[in-house]
C-alpha cells in the first residue's frame, strides 16, 4: 500500500462510518500527544455476523503509511451478551494528530460531516464507502435483481449530490434515492439494476474477505 491508496481508503471510510473527534489529552502517550485542539479518528463497526477485523487492519496499515498512530489496543473485536443475543464491535482508534485535525476541517466545515464539493471515487475509496456502510440484498420480488445501497442520511442534501456527481462519474451512471426515517436528511442512495454489475465489477477486487458476502451480482 502506498501513500495515495491509503488516502483513498480513509476518505472511502470517512464517507462511510469513520468519524474525526477532538480527543481529550488523557488516553496519549506524551510523545505522541499534540492537546486538546487535535483530533483522532475512530470507527465502531457493528459486526453481527462477521467481525470484519481484516478490514480494520487495512485501515490500521492505511493510516501508518499517512503518519498517523493508532491507539495501543486496537483494532480489536468486542463482544457483549444482552437478554440472550449477542452483539459484536469491531473498532479502531487513532491517536491525536495535527494530519487529522486538518481533515477535519475539511469534513466538519461547520461541525458536521460533510463531503466536500471536489471529492472523489476512485476505486478503493468507493469499496471501503460501501464495506463501511452499504449493502446488497437480493429482490425477493426477482431473484435476477439486487439492491444495493449506500446508507448516506446522515449527510445533508449538498453531500448526497456531491455523493451522486462521484458516482457518475466514476462510470455508476444509474442512482437513484430512498428513505430512512432516521438521519440528516433521511436519504439513502440506490444503484439503479443497470448500474449494479458495474458497480460490483468497480469494487470487487478491493472487498476484503470478510465482506464478500455483500457482492452480488445482477443476474441476466
Amino acid at each position: 500500500m502506498d501513500e495515495y491508496m491509503a488516502l483513498e481508503a480513509f476518505e472511502g471510510v470517512m464517507v462511510g462510518d469513520g468519524g474525526l473527534h477532538r480527543a481529550l489529552r488523557a488516553g496519549d502517550p506524551p510523545e505522541l500527544c499534540y492537546g486538546v485542539k487535535d483530533s483522532r479518528f475512530t470507527l465502531n463497526q457493528s459486526t453481527e455476523q462477521h467481525d470484519h477485523m481484516d478490514w480494520l487492519y487495512f485501515l490500521r496499515d492505511a493510516f501508518t503509511e499517512l503518519d498517523v498512530e493508532v491507539s495501543p489496543g486496537y483494532p480489536k473485536h468486542t463482544v457483549v451478551r444482552n437478554r440472550g443475543k449477542t452483539f459484536g464491535s469491531s473498532i479502531l482508534r487513532t491517536l491525536t494528530s495535527p494530519w487529522l485535525t486538518e481533515q477535519r476541517q475539511k469534513w466538519y466545515p461547520d461541525g458536521l460531516k460533510e463531503v466536500f464539493g471536489d471529492f472523489s471515487f476512485s476505486p478503493v475509496s468507493l469499496a471501503n464507502a460501501w464495506m463501511s456502510d452499504g449493502n446488497a440484498t437480493r429482490d425477493k420480488r426477482s431473484l435476477s435483481a439486487v439492491n444495493v445501497h449506500l446508507f448516506v442520511q446522515d449527510f445533508s442534501l449538498d453531500s448526497i449530490c456531491v455523493i451522486e456527481h462521484a458516482l457518475h462519474s466514476i462510470g455508476v451512471l444509474h442512482t437513484g434515492r430512498g428513505t430512512e426515517k432516521k438521519g440528516r436528511s433521511g436519504v439513502t442512495i440506490t444503484v439503479l439494476q443497470d448500474s449494479v454489475n458495474k458497480f460490483m465489477d468497480i469494487v470487487e477486487p478491493w472487498v476484503l474477505p470478510s465482506f464478500r458476502y455483500k457482492v452480488k451480482r445482477r443476474r441476466r
